[in-house]
This record gives C-alpha cells, sequence and structure tokens, in this order.
C-alpha cells in the first residue's frame, strides 16, 4: 500500500515541478490557472485510506492525511467554476489591502491557495516518513501496526 501511495506522491510532485517550471516557483498563486493542476491524484489513497487506518500506526497516517486532505479539497475547488479567476481576485483583494491600506477592500480567504501551500508543505516530510517506514525491517512493522491497534482499542469511543 505504501509503495503504491508513494508513487502516486510522486507522479504529484512531478505534475507541481511541471507547474512551477511552466508559472514560475515563486508565486503558488500563480499555479492556479494551470491546466493541469488538475492532473493530481488522489485515486489510490481513495482506494487504500481505510487499509491505512487500520494497519498502519497513527503517526503515519496522520502525515498521509496531512498531505490528501488539503489535496482533495484542492481537486474540489478547482471544479468550481472560474476557479482561476476567483483565487486571483482573492490574491489581489489581499494585496491591494497590503499595498494600499487606505482603500477599503473586501478580503476573503484564499482556500485554493491555502490548501495548495498546506499540501506542498506535507509532501517531503510525508514522503520521508513513508521511506522511513519502508526501510524497517518485516518485524519492526508488525510492531507499530499492533501497537497503533492496541491504541485504537484503548481510545474512547466517539459518537
Amino acid at each position: 500500500m505504501l509503495r503504491l501511495l508513494a508513487a502516486e506522491i510522486d507522479h504529484n510532485a512531478e505534475v507541481l515541478r511541471s507547474v512551477a517550471d511552466r508559472r514560475g516557483d515563486d508565486r503558488v498563486i500563480d499555479w492556479m490557472g494551470s491546466p493541469d493542476l488538475p492532473s493530481l491524484k488522489t485515486d489510490t489513497w481513495r482506494d487504500v485510506r481505510g487499509r491505512v487506518a487500520t494497519l498502519m500506526p497513527n503517526v503515519l497516517t496522520e502525515e498521509l492525511n496531512s498531505y490528501y486532505s488539503p489535496l482533495e479539497i484542492l481537486l474540489t475547488l478547482l471544479i468550481f467554476q472560474d476557479a482561476a479567476v476567483d483565487s486571483g481576485d482573492r490574491d489581489l483583494r489581499r494585496y491591494i489591502d497590503e499595498q494600499v491600506p487606505d482603500v477599503n477592500v473586501a478580503l476573503t480567504r484564499n482556500p485554493y491557495q491555502q490548501c495548495l501551500v498546506d499540501m506542498l508543505n506535507a509532501q517531503d516530510t510525508t514522503r520521508s516518513r513513508m521511506d522511513g517506514y519502508l526501510s524497517l525491517s518485516w518485524l519492526e512493522p508488525l510492531v507499530l501496526s499492533f501497537r497503533g491497534w492496541r491504541e485504537r482499542q484503548r481510545a474512547p469511543r466517539q459518537h
């Protein structure tokens, strides 16, 4: 499972590198209009996340969630009509407010940019944590899986 997820994360990293090469890597907000951004994938994660939550240590599951959750939100937002224009408008309002504080501008948060930044921030640490887990001996993952299972059994049930 982790090797499949690693391949998916690597795919997404390459897509983002290509977008950054074309759009410039200094301003992530400029990536929003890229027609290639929706090429990011979460298919493998959707297929295995239940098993990951059951079999993997909590810390690894949380790390994967920190990567995939903002990615899934971003991919949903990109489906919205005029997503790139909306994202650009939100960024422009923020910029005007910073540059001309005397002008009254209706500010809104920019979830497009925030999700992309959150996903990018989690990408390397998630991949590194996965590599560390994959490099363990054959017995260590079993012990960690058992420990995670035991922690979940002891945790109070939420209804």
